[in-house]
């Protein structure tokens, strides 16, 4: 799938707690623990939610009825983050204009 790695950043495996159904509960529990081939199917998924079983069987290589056992083992399980790729550029533009401006108003009060 274009623009994701195969152990892409920025997707968390999470459980949820049940008294009743522990049978629901996934049987791997961190997104490193997943398969490429698994991580494939729930990018996929999850980057394109109506697609179907046999779609993303075909964009990730996979049988159908292994995208299915996939997606209803995990896809509710998995949460999206956004990541922070600006790499604190606004706050160094910030700090930069705030320099300015102070060495203009001690130039300007014959400070320096």
């Amino acid at each position: 799938m274009a623009g994701l790695s195969p152990r892409s950043e920025g997707y968390t495996l999470h459980t949820r707690k049940t008294t009743v159904w522990v049978s629901r509960m996934p049987k791997k529990t961190s997104w490193e623990d997943l398969t490429d081939k698994e991580q494939d199917i729930i990018e996929t998924a999850v980057e394109n939610p109506d697609m179907t079983h046999e779609e993303v069987a075909e964009e990730t290589d996979s049988s159908v009825s292994y995208v299915g056992k996939t997606r209803r083992e995990y896809e509710d399980h998995v949460e999206v983050t956004e990541e922070d790729t600006g790499g604190g550029a606004g706050g160094a533009v910030i700090l930069l204009i705030l320099v300015l401006a102070a060495l203009y108003w001690a130039s300007s009060t014959g400070i320096i």
